[in-house]
């Protein structure tokens, strides 16, 4: 659930010193685009899914993501939902990790529920069939 945003802004540092970047591997023989990627340090840390706008946007941890990032007094200032998104200079610190470029910041809650495939919850039985209906040939969702 979006709870505040501020306006877009400018933040970052000069690419080369992001500790945080998103790349893309470039497939051999221009097959189509590789696998996106948020790196840490130029280590490939997640891979990224490629997101529509109708599925949940995923991030799969590779095996060369064995560093951790952590903002030395951030996590104090983040245990309580902060009334602004200024609030605690939070977003210049996590600001100072990325690219140059303009940003977005939105304070966020977020709560994780297990869903079961096929059960309340699922995006294939409920929203994507309430957007899209049953295929009309096999009477399935897609």
């Amino acid at each position: 659930m979006v709870i505040e945003w501020g306006e877009p802004r400018r933040l970052g540092v000069p690419a080369a010193q992001a500790r945080l970047r998103f790349e893309a591997e470039r497939r051999e023989g221009g097959g189509g685009p590789g696998r996106r990627l948020l790196t840490v340090d130029g280590e490939p840390a997640f891979e990224l899914s490629f997101w529509c706008g109708t599925c949940p946007f995923l991030f799969r941890r590779l095996e060369t993501g064995r560093q951790t990032l952590s903002l030395e007094g951030v996590r104090e200032r983040l245990t309580g939902a902060p009334a602004d998104p200024d609030e605690g200079g939070v977003i210049d610190a996590f600001g100072a990790l990325l690219p140059e470029g303009e940003y977005l910041p939105v304070l966020l809650q977020v709560e994780p529920r297990l869903v079961v495939p096929g059960q309340d919850g699922d995006y294939f039985r409920d929203e994507q069939v309430a957007t899209w209906g049953l295929d009309q040939f096999w009477g399935l969702p897609e």
